[in-house]
């Protein structure tokens, strides 16, 4: 659907789009493309064995040498390889963005190529660049009758987004996955349909993941920039769109999704999914610009998704807790533990939190083993309290000041031993 996703070469052009700003955006030259050589190509098999020419088209096709895989599948016609030279010979024209000749290539097929699940993928995919979902969404169903594939339940999707069906479109996009696996373009158009529908915060985390792998290119970094955008994330998008983009083909960008994002997301989808694609566009147009991939885009890409883990918190510092075991005076209780490591966290937590109360008071320690009696507590616990204080009323008004900022706490008197410290717990 993509903005982006595609499995053809990526190039980006300058034109407005309808009432919206000129933008820089990326030409799909199909909305669903997973490479045919990178899956299990169901469509294909059902059409039967390829000939030798068509099998050399298609290689060049499946690595984005459009214009060389077209002589090659009219010759394949020519000699009467029909179904898959024809829908060969769609796909590249497709991949040069002409789609008024992928369109009339389709038509010739008629008769039983309209059975082949590669003529009506391609089908799919031209109706959707002229802006006919329904046509669209029946060709990539016809596909389904034929064979189940994910580039079929994903252009689907993308032609029910456009309808404004998106309940039913995020059930095929969820099959597509299902049946692609890690592909990323497959999964790309999932998370820029969640992002077109408002679930940006799951899109994001999506897209992040996908531009993280090494196989991530530049439309999975562009559909992350539309997601940033949409979150209102401005910063992260710029430094995702400069990865592939000039300075002034960035602010162009982000304002046009800015402006994107105005829209009811049925009309995203429309802007997107026809505005991104324009029939008769080929590589003469001075006006593309192919975007070259590179290892350092990649790590740039993964840089500005991977934030770096927080450290871990330091382990508290041990620290001195005598026992109150002798009657020392009054304290006040402000918490209870069952193992000395808690102790010495909740104290180290306690003291820093009510620090204007407890700061100048001593952290102490008592120890009572209530058992294994009927009603609770039971078993042994480890007081934190605060004192020694010299008498009841001191120790009232520090608890009193506790509860009056919500702190639990209690009033010891002077106490004696009230128990031994456990085997396994040994006092530090």
């Amino acid at each position: 659907m993509t903005l982006l996703a595609t499995d053809r070469k990526m190039s980006f052009w300058r034109r407005p789009l309808g009432a919206l700003a000129p933008a820089l955006v990326l030409a799909l030259a199909a909305c669903t493309g997973t490479p045919v050589s990178q899956q299990v190509d169901t469509a294909r098999a059902a059409v039967g064995p390829m000939t030798p020419l068509v099998r050399v088209a298609d290689r060049l096709a499946d690595n984005g040498h459009f214009a060389a895989a077209i002589p090659l599948y009219r010759q394949a016609y020519a000699d009467g390889e029909g179904v898959r030279a024809l829908s060969g010979l769609a796909r590249a024209l497709v991949g040069l963005g002409r789609y008024a000749e992928a369109d009339a290539v389709l038509k010739r097929g008629g008769g039983t190529a309209r059975a082949s699940a590669e003529i009506a993928l391609e089908e799919g995919e031209v109706n959707l660049a002229f802006g006919r979902p329904g046509l669209a969404l029946a060709a990539f169903e016809r596909a389904l009758d034929v064979a189940e594939s994910a580039r079929a339940h994903s252009g689907r999707a993308v032609a029910l987004d456009a309808l404004g069906r998106h309940a039913a479109a995020l059930e095929s996009h969820r099959r597509a996955v299902e049946l692609a696996g890690d592909d990323l373009n497959i999964r790309s158009n999932q998370a820029l349909s969640q992002a077109l529908h408002d679930d940006v915060e799951t899109a994001v985390g999506a897209l992040e993941r996908i531009v993280a792998d090494p196989r991530a290119q530049v439309q999975h970094r562009q559909n992350l920039v539309l997601a940033y955008v949409f979150a209102g994330e401005e910063d992260k998008a710029a430094q995702m769109a400069a990865i592939d983009l000039d300075s002034r083909s960035v602010g162009r960008t982000i304002a046009y999704f800015r402006e994107l994002h105005t829209l009811p997301p049925v009309e995203r989808v429309r802007a997107l999914v026809y505005g991104a694609k324009t029939p008769e566009r080929d590589l003469s147009d001075v006006a593309v610009l192919v975007i070259d991939e590179s290892d350092d885009k990649a790590a740039a890409a993964r840089r500005v998704v991977e934030t770096a883990p927080p450290p871990p918190e330091p382990e508290p510092e041990p620290v001195g807790l005598p026992p109150l075991v002798d009657p020392e005076g009054w304290s006040v209780q402000v918490a209870a533990y069952r193992t000395a490591d808690q102790l010495i966290r909740g104290q180290k937590l306690l003291w820093d939190r009510y620090a204007d109360i407890l700061g100048p008071l001593e952290p102490r320690r008592s120890e009572v083993d209530f058992g294994d009696r009927e009603t609770p507590p039971r078993g042994f616990f480890y007081r934190l309290n605060a004192g020694p204080l010299k008498d009841y009323a001191e120790a009232r008004a520090i608890c009193d000041r506790l509860k009056a900022i919500g702190a639990p706490c209690w009033i010891r008197p002077p106490e004696p031993t009230e128990g031994r410290l456990p085997e396994a717990e040994p006092e530090r």
